[in-house]
This record gives structure tokens, C-alpha cells and sequence, in this order.
């Protein structure tokens, strides 16, 4: 990881050296670089509580599974015209994936090396053993790829759509969609 960011503050300066860069910062300024650049790196290992389809808790941090949006605990779906929970078992879903078994996560940037959004989480990539969950919940139709982060996961999305798995059995709005339509 390169950083090559200079800013000039007033007052007392330092020098950080990162990855064969010369960082000139200020005391307060170092401290939270230094900081983010850690977490930047930092693996998140821990089992984890599911909150919904695509955030998990590990070690007391909120994670939001980087790439992907799931339908929200409280969101139905229509299949054959009969309403279903299709939030609660994208929740069960990624539940019963997981297990009792220990996950990884990779934390990735949010928007301008934020790794936090307005909801306190924070985005990364998790696996348990060789499972990438992110992909996987996609593949299998219980989330689509959320392309405000990124489009790894498009070609899953596609495939899930074509086999008609998870929410793609029937009719349902978008998780962004309907979180707009019902934070009133």
C-alpha cells in the first residue's frame, strides 16, 4: 500500500515514512492516518452475529458485506402472488452458511478511504473457510450486487437471475429502493 498524500498544517509537523513514502503530517493528523491505515490493512476474524442478509457483527464492529445489498429483515417479496419474507431468509440463508464456524473479512475503502458509512458499519469482504460469502449470497440469489462499491459481483447476479434463484424467484424491490421508500 502506497500512500502519497501531503498536506502542509500549521504548527509542528512529522514525518512518516509508509511503504517507502515520505509523509509529512501534523501530531493529530499522523495519529488518525495511522489509524485508518491500520484498519485499512486489518483482517476482522471472530464468529459473528447475522443482522440481516448482508451485515454481520464480529468482535463488536458492524460489518457490511462489501459489493452486495440484501433485501432488509423486514422486506417481503411476491412469488406466484403470495407475499413472502424474503429479507428474514436472506438473514437465514447466510446464517445457515455460516454456522457456528469463525469468518474473515478484509475490510475494503467505502468513498475516499471512509471505511465507515452513516450507519456505523463498515465494508468488507468475509469468508468462512474458502466460502467468500459476499459472492456467494449473490450466486445464490439472496442478495444482488450493490454497484455503488463495485461490480465483482455482476456476473453472479446474472446468473442467480437466469436460474431464478433466492429473490429472483418472483417479484421484489430493490434493497436501496425500498429502504428509500420506507425510512419515512
Amino acid at each position: 500500500m502506497n500512500f502519497l498524500w501531503f498536506k502542509h498544517f500549521f504548527g509542528t509537523l512529522c514525518v512518516l515514512i509508509w511503504a517507502g513514502s515520505l509523509l509529512i503530517l501534523q501530531p493529530a493528523a499522523m495519529l488518525v492516518f495511522a489509524t485508518s491505515a491500520l484498519a485499512a490493512a486489518e483482517n476482522i476474524k471472530g464468529r459473528p452475529r447475522i443482522v440481516d442478509g448482508d451485515t454481520i457483527i464480529v468482535r463488536k464492529t458492524r460489518i457490511w458485506l462489501y459489493g452486495i445489498d440484501a433485501p432488509e429483515n423486514k422486506q417481503k417479496c411476491i412469488v406466484d402472488g403470495r407475499v413472502w419474507s424474503c429479507g428474514k431468509a436472506a438473514k437465514a440463508v447466510l446464517k445457515q452458511a455460516i454456522g457456528t464456524k469463525r469468518v474473515t473479512c478484509i475490510l475494503k475503502p467505502m468513498d475516499e478511504d471512509k471505511h465507515g458509512d452513516r450507519r456505523g458499519r463498515v465494508l468488507a469482504v468475509c469468508r468462512v473457510g474458502r466460502l467468500i460469502l459476499n459472492e456467494w449470497m449473490v450466486k445464490m440469489g439472496w442478495a444482488i450486487a450493490f454497484r455503488r462499491h463495485s461490480t465483482d459481483y455482476v456476473d453472479e447476479e446474472h446468473t442467480a437471475k437466469e436460474k431464478r434463484r433466492g429473490v429472483w424467484i418472483g417479484a421484489f424491490v430493490k434493497p436501496w429502493e425500498w429502504r428509500r421508500q420506507n425510512s419515512k
